[in-house]
């Protein structure tokens, strides 16, 4: 039996009947079911606002001021930043949404079956830039915390001169 979409009452689309038999088909990038989508208004708030509240969007406020903004254009301008990429992330996302389709199937439509493979590895590589950007801003955020907390923390008495990595460091 082939596919066939239905639409149901939330304007949410669906197949029905099985899938073809496709070497493109994986059950790990097949459609999520209509009855599983189960975001609303609030839950797609909740993570748009997590995904903004973040340490580079506070350090970016701080650089305004750097550059002689006064904080009140420091932060308007980081919440325009955020308002401004959230216009393509949801033209990004609402596919997702609607269609129960993860990105590497939604990017088959403009790249195609290889090209998405490269728009998906590139996507990766953007993720791990950020996760390394936000775990030293935290690892310095910490590193100043127990510098506070512990005073003798940055500047200990005893040096550890043994520790040697091997290797060419």
């Amino acid at each position: 039996m082939a596919a066939s979409v239905v639409v149901t009452a939330d304007g949410k689309h669906e197949l029905s009947g099985e899938l073809p038999r496709s070497q493109l088909y994986n059950k790990d990038l097949a459609p999520t079911p209509a009855r599983l989508r189960n975001w609303g208004l609030y839950s797609f708030l909740a993570f748009w606002v997590g995904c903004c509240v973040v340490i580079p969007s506070w350090s970016l406020a701080n650089i305004g001021l750097v550059f002689g903004f006064d904080p009140a254009t420091s932060i308007f301008v980081v919440i325009l930043g955020n308002a401004i990429v959230t216009v393509p992330l949801l033209l990004n996302s609402h596919v997702g949404a609607k269609y129960g389709i993860p990105f590497p199937v939604f990017v088959r439509a403009s790249f195609g079956t290889w090209g998405a493979n490269v728009a998906a590895v590139l996507r990766g590589i953007v993720a791990c830039g950020w996760f390394g950007i936000e775990s030293w801003l935290g690892g310095y955020a910490m590193y100043v915390l127990v510098g506070i907390l512990f005073p003798g923390f940055k500047d200990p008495p005893v040096k550890v001169d043994w520790f040697v990595l091997p290797g060419p460091f």
